[in-house]
């Protein structure tokens, strides 16, 4: 884990915008990672480095989805917990293990690779936090993290944390200090 600091966040930022630039699988679609920027937009950024089993992963809902120009949800990675729920229904087709299209969705316009911004209900209820949101970064992004950590070439993930700072002194705690003021 680490404070991404000014000077990182900036390094963040670009390798992400020549990510999206660059497109989703080889150039052939449009990239956009939503909840990146939204983590970026926050006044504090954490990276973390996990590894597959983390249960930021495994608690997430998605990380990468197929959306269309309307934003209707073509596809999406899925938890292997919701793949099981998912693999007998009809209208649900897996391109892998854990990635599925949903049959049902008629598509209008280009399709899109999404990541979105991911629930990260460890920070929930810390007094002073507020306003938290994650998310997974591109491959190159990834791959600059972890490099920065020395954990480049590994078999890990990143994730990016954000949330912002609320430190406004409760009635309670403001009597509280009054009370065991010195004379």
């Amino acid at each position: 884990m680490t404070y991404i600091d000014a000077t990182l966040r900036d390094d963040l930022i670009e390798a992400e915008r020549q990510a999206e630039k660059g497109g989703a699988a080889c150039g052939l679609m449009a990239m956009v990672n939503e909840g990146f920027w939204l983590t970026m937009n926050r006044e504090v950024q954490i990276a973390l480095v996990l590894d597959h089993s983390c249960s930021v992963i495994r608690l997430t809902g998605s990380l990468l989805q197929v959306r269309d120009e309307n934003d209707n949800l073509l596809g999406e990675w899925v938890p292997l917990e919701k793949a099981e729920k998912l693999k007998d229904q009809e209208n649900v087709h897996f391109l892998s293990r854990d990635f599925v299209l949903y049959r049902d969705i008629p598509l209008k316009g280009a399709p899109r690779i999404v990541l979105p911004a991911v629930d990260f209900p460890f920070l929930h209820g810390i007094e002073g936090i507020v306003n938290v949101t994650s998310a997974s970064p591109s491959g190159p992004t990834d791959e600059l993290i972890r490099c920065r950590l020395g954990l480049g070439g590994t078999d890990l993930l990143s994730h990016v944390v954000g949330f912002d700072l609320d430190i406004q002194p409760s009635a309670e705690r403001v009597n509280s200090v009054r009370e065991n003021s010195c004379p």
